[in-house]
């Protein structure tokens, strides 16, 4: 049995029409209807995943607030049908929401801290593997340590403050 509540399914099917619609978008050279469509769709797939608090919380944190008025500025130039400026308008504030704090895009979702691969099933998660892939890609050695606690949930002294997302940590979440 699943423990994830039906709405995160729903959320999972926004977001993948709404990159569907931005994709197919952009293909058709820049229909604004579909990418309008596409943001929308994106954005409440996103407040059906995470909640509408943590939504607004992702969104309006003051570092954050630069990117996000790009991002919003330009859905709306893209909804007022000019959608190559809202498009490039919504590109650099999606850079400078995940950008906010992090020294590198591994560092969106916190795996390059973690030591932590997607693409590696089971070994992803093997610290010795972190260390490897940090060395090879010059990020540095420090992978996870089990006995300072996870990077970028709020259990140490060099955590960003904003933890994974920039949502916080874990126990702030409840």
């Amino acid at each position: 049995a699943s423990a994830r509540p039906f709405s995160t399914g729903i959320g999972v099917g926004l977001v993948g029409f709404g990159l569907f619609f931005l994709l197919f978008g952009i293909l058709l050279y820049f229909d604004s209807v579909l990418l309008a469509f596409g943001n929308l769709l994106f954005l409440s797939g996103l407040v059906f995943i995470i909640g509408f608090r943590r939504t607004f919380t992702f969104f309006f944190q003051r570092p954050k607030l630069k990117g996000t008025s790009f991002f919003f500025g330009g859905l709306i130039v893209v909804l007022m049908r000019w959608p190559i400026l809202g498009m490039l308008l919504e590109a650099y504030g999606f850079i400078s929401l995940f950008r906010c704090g992090m020294g590198s895009w591994d560092g969106i979702l916190g795996m390059g801290s973690l030591g932590w691969d997607p693409g590696m099933g089971s070994l992803g998660w093997d610290p010795w593997y972190g260390i490897l892939r940090n060395e090879i890609t010059g990020m540095g050695s420090w992978a996870w340590d089990p006995w300072h606690g996870i990077p970028g949930m709020g259990s140490s002294e060099w955590d960003s403050g904003y933890g994974i997302l920039g949502m916080g940590s874990l126990e702030s979440w409840g």
